[in-house]
Order: C-alpha cells, then sequence, then structure tokens
C-alpha cells in the first residue's frame, strides 16, 4: 500500500476515511496485482491453446519478467512502462475512431439474462482503484473532509 498516499488522507480527512482509504487500497493492491497475470495467462491459453500446465509456466514467466524489469532499476521500469502504455492505447484509439460511427447509446442500459456477479465485483474493484489516488488529491480539494466522504458515497 502507497505510504504517502494513505497518510496524506489520514492526515487530511480523518482517521476513518484514512482507515476506509487505506484497506481498500490495500484490498485493490491485492487483488489487481494477481489477477493480471492470471488474465495474461488465460488470454495465452485463448489465443495459442496452451495446456494448464504451460499456461501456469506462463504465468510464472510473467511474474519472473516483471520482477526483473523492476529490479533493473528506475529507468528500465519507465522505458517498459512508456512502451506498454503506447502499446495499449494506441490500438485503443484506433478502435474507438474507426468504432464511433457506430455507437448505439440505447444498447448503454439494455439488461438481459442474470447478473454475472463476477464481471460485477471486478467492475467494483475497478471502480474503487482511484479511490488510491486520495492523498494526491487532498491539498487540492477545498473542505476536504466533507467532500471525500460525498463522493464516495455518491459512488
Amino acid at each position: 500500500v502507497s505510504t504517502q498516499s494513505t497518510w496524506g488522507v489520514q492526515m487530511t480527512c480523518g482517521s476513518s476515511v484514512g482507515g476506509h482509504n487505506t484497506y481498500w487500497t490495500w484490498l485493490d493492491h491485492l487483488f489487481d496485482a494477481t489477477i493480471y497475470v492470471v488474465l495474461a495467462g488465460e488470454y495465452m491459453f485463448q489465443l495459442v491453446g496452451l495446456t494448464p500446465i504451460q499456461q501456469q509456466l506462463y504465468s510464472i514467466v510473467v511474474v519472473l519478467l516483471v520482477t526483473t524489469i523492476r529490479l533493473l532499476g528506475m529507468d528500465c521500469l519507465v522505458k517498459f512502462s512508456a512502451f506498454i502504455a503506447v502499446t495499449t492505447i494506441l490500438p485503443t484509439f484506433v478502435l474507438c475512431v474507426l468504432g464511433f460511427p457506430s455507437i448505439q447509446p440505447k444498447t448503454w442500459v439494455k439488461t438481459e439474462g442474470p447478473v454475472k456477479w463476477d464481471l460485477l465485483i471486478s467492475w467494483c474493484l475497478w471502480l474503487y482503484s482511484g479511490f488510491t489516488g486520495l492523498g494526491t488529491l487532498a491539498g487540492q480539494v477545498h473542505q476536504p473532509t466533507r467532500t471525500f466522504p460525498m463522493y464516495s458515497a455518491l459512488i
């Protein structure tokens, strides 16, 4: 858990909101760190047709690769992060531009079938991932002890 972020929230918003922020930050990082490796393995399983053992080995290699990059230092990590950012954002931008003409707003509120709880829970965790940035924003908000709890109640 980012100590500076959680400390900033506690100092600005009090121990109740600070404790809430620390818990959700910890939970987000716990699941977030593990789920991406599993997702990468699952994508490779579906794309290439890996066996379950190969999928696990692939996940281990991904963890070792990321660990190695982090151990090589900040310069390597920054370059790798920039590379990942560009390779992730560019296709998304292209697909958004190509798909814009076929947007159908009526499908945004359409529901059918049972609730997919696994997707709902992962969406809720993703939604709370922004809560980890409260410490960074705390000094920029007028009356943060009032504003942050109200905002949290809204979401």
